[in-house]
């Protein structure tokens, strides 16, 4: 048996440090239901605990403050710190009794037995139905629950604790025993039979990820136990806890960025588009991924259903990314994913907003023929790519082939204008004015067609020979005199 200037001694210390953040903090109140039974929780404190009990129609009331100590069989109370107390009320049928233990200044106990109204003695009726109540009581409370788990642990090992875990009654007791385990040096596997313990045990969201969260380096510290922990994380249903989970995953430094990729495969489980998105964003803001890594990211946004959404985490994968070509060509290929041509055209005017290679912008404007199918949208994203990169690197004929997928022709001569406005046309060779002026042809409208090709009849003019015969030639396909004589004379 402890002496009393031990259990004080203790309840200052390990009370505060362990149990303090065993417990999980609530709100005034909580119940846990089951189909049998419910468990109401109150905590006006720190050390003041109430817990009442309904178990087919048997209620038990449990309030206690102070550190407790029972005996090894639970069936006795031994100690109690100085000016804590236990009281333990049970009503059945009509009937109720209660038991009342107080604990004066020097820690010695004052025991009171009560049945209805009326206060009996203590010994030996008051004793014997403490020691029938009180094993239901420590295993659908916390009470003692810091030096039952030190017993149960030293006598039987993991397997006892384990064994002890499963006759717990209410996710919030079961949660305390488990957190209270992960605060002793446990060996390697029997961490692994913890984790797996949260996984077939917690129920309940809130709890399961909070001791995922709270617990991250001891449970992550080893690799191998990734599989655990991802089965344990996907019995997490909701998607506001989950993201909670990924969140501290991610921003903890003892998670290194390999296994946190690993971690990411766990994420499609996450319904919410908006909660999804959050956690592949936070993880690009917080971190620095590889190729690999990035290419697990991506792969995973293929889940996101909203292009909204979607479109949100490319836009952050371009900001936030270090892009070489490897990684350009993986958001690339994820911009097909994206069905919206406001949001794809989005994402474009965001990659274009970097500085990219010549074999960047040709993979990016052939996407972007083969993916915009509103005439608006490819408009604006290709005037915007003319505005953003080096008209050096501007790989020309893939631009004028996005160009040629423009159907209107209102918008397609405002993309021409921009060239000529955007573009050093005497750096071009012949033969590119000569693919410009080729690539207006292709407008049906007379009067657009005219517009633009009208755009360039100064440069043809100037270079004469065969750019002033290619833009004539082009003209010829104005069926309308009036605008044909337009063009024609702009360049005579």
């Amino acid at each position: 048996m402890k002496s009393p200037d031990i259990i004080i001694h203790r309840s200052f210390f390990l009370f505060l440090l362990c149990v303090l953040l065993a417990f999980p903090l609530l709100s005034s109140a909580q119940t846990v239901s089951t189909s049998s039974n419910s468990i109401t929780i109150n905590e006006d404190n720190k050390q003041r605990q109430k817990f009442t009990i309904c178990q087919n129609g048997t209620n038990f009331s449990i309030e206690y403050e102070g550190y407790i100590t029972l005996s090894d069989d639970d069936r006795d109370v031994v100690a109690i710190s100085a000016g804590g107390y236990l009281k333990v009320s049970k009503s059945a049928f009509g009937s109720k009794r209660r038991v009342q233990i107080e604990a004066d200044r020097s820690g010695n106990m004052i025991r009171k037995y009560y049945v209805g109204w009326s206060q009996k003695d203590y010994e030996p009726e008051g004793r014997t139905w403490l020691a029938e109540v009180l094993p239901v009581v420590v295993r659908s409370s916390t009470l003692a629950a810091e030096d039952r788990v030190d017993r149960i642990y030293t006598s039987g090992g993991i397997t006892a604790f384990a064994q002890e875990v499963r006759k717990l009654e209410g996710d919030y007791v079961k949660a305390a025993y488990l957190k209270l385990i992960l605060c002793k040096s446990l060996q390697e596997n029997e961490v692994d039979q913890v984790v797996q313990l949260m996984g077939t045990e917690i129920e309940s969201d809130h709890y399961l990820s909070e001791l995922l969260r709270d617990n991250i380096s001891v449970l992550l510290k080893n690799p191998a136990r990734l599989s655990a922990f991802k089965v344990a994380m996907t019995k997490i249903d909701s998607d506001h806890y989950s993201n909670e989970v990924f969140q501290k995953i991610n921003r903890s430094s003892e998670v290194s960025d390999a296994l946190l990729v690993d971690l990411l495969s766990g994420a499609d489980n996450i319904q919410s588009d908006h909660y999804l998105s959050s956690v592949l964003i936070d993880v690009l803001r917080y971190r620095d991924l590889s190729n690999s890594g990035l290419d697990q990211l991506l792969k995973v946004s293929r889940s996101i259903q909203s292009d909204h959404y979607l479109s949100e985490v490319l836009k952050d994968a371009i900001r936030e990314t270090n892009l070489n070509s490897q990684s350009f060509r993986a958001l690339t290929e994820a911009l097909r994913t994206v069905e919206s041509d406001h949001y794809s055209c989005e994402v474009v005017k965001a990659m274009s907003d970097r500085e990219l290679s010549k074999e960047d912008l040709s993979l990016l404007l052939t996407v972007m023929g083969e993916e915009v199918e509103s005439d608006h949208y490819l408009k604006e994203a290709l005037v915007h790519v003319l505005r953003k990169q080096n008209a050096s690197r501007i790989p020309l004929t893939s631009f004028l082939k996005a160009v040629g997928t423009v159907g209107s022709g209102t918008y397609s001569m405002e993309v021409m204008k921009e060239i000529e406005r955007s573009t050093n046309l005497s750096s071009l060779s012949d033969a590119q004015v000569i693919e410009i002026l080729q690539a207006c042809g292709k407008i049906d409208s007379d009067h657009y067609l005219t517009e633009a090709l009208s755009t360039f009849a100064a440069e043809a003019k100037r270079r004469g020979g065969s750019v002033k015969e290619a833009y004539l030639q082009v003209a010829g396909n104005i069926s309308s005199e009036t605008y044909y004589g337009r063009a024609a004379k702009a360049v005579n």
